[in-house]
């Protein structure tokens, strides 16, 4: 009894709160607005930063397999440069599904939900894991034939992905413009209306 006391008082003071005034509210927004685009161009930043890392140290590979003598050192430089590009594609488009699938939508019972993209993503972790493991243990191979069908077994899981991630983006996007489309629509039908009732009136 005492606790449906206190919440009906605490429901009735925030009633009593005045609204914040139209200036204050602008302010926070503005503050607001400056916060995301600070968190935008940190985060892209670090992304940028770390694809410029991986690309040079993919590079670098490439340029290995370019100098070593012997086929199957060049080749395993190949894939491992491969493997490093091809592997963090991978989980950037992860990254970016992941923030397209924060964004609050109409459509969201079509949409995957959180289980299913971290079942995903532990799936490519542990096939990452494996590939780099098993381009590891290939390392010593000098057989260049089979260290070639290695090489083909290790690129086919980031190519898997590759084609899983774009295509769910795609259709996230696409759901994300239908919604826009439809909330233009509804503004334009609003605002139509009153202009169609004035007319009506003065006649």
């Amino acid at each position: 009894m005492k606790e449906n006391d206190q919440l009906r008082k605490l429901r009735d003071a925030l009633l009593a709160q005045d609204p914040p005034s139209p200036v204050r509210a602008s302010v926070h927004q503005e503050l607001l607005l400056a916060k995301i685009h600070r968190r935008m161009h940190i985060e892209k930043a670090l992304v940028g930063a770390g694809y410029v890392a991986v690309f040079f140290v993919a590079f670098y590979c490439y340029l290995r397999a370019g100098r070593v003598q012997e086929a199957a050192n060049a080749v395993w430089w190949t894939a491992c440069s491969m493997h490093l590009l091809l592997w963090f594609l991978v989980f950037f488009l992860w990254h970016v599904d992941r923030l397209i699938g924060r964004i609050p939508s109409s459509t969201a019972r079509v949409r995957p939900t959180p289980g299913e993209r971290w079942t995903v993503f532990l799936c490519a972790l542990a096939l990452c894991t494996f590939s780099t493991a098993l381009l590891w243990q290939s390392a010593l191979m000098q057989d260049g034939l089979k260290l070639v069908r290695v090489s083909r077994y290790i690129l086919w899981g980031p190519v898997f992905f590759l084609f899983w991630y774009p295509f769910g983006i795609a259709s996230a996007v696409a759901r994300l413009w239908l919604t826009y489309r439809e909330l233009e629509l509804q503004a334009s039908s609003a605002g139509t209306a009153p202009e169609n009732a004035s007319v009506g009136e003065s006649t």
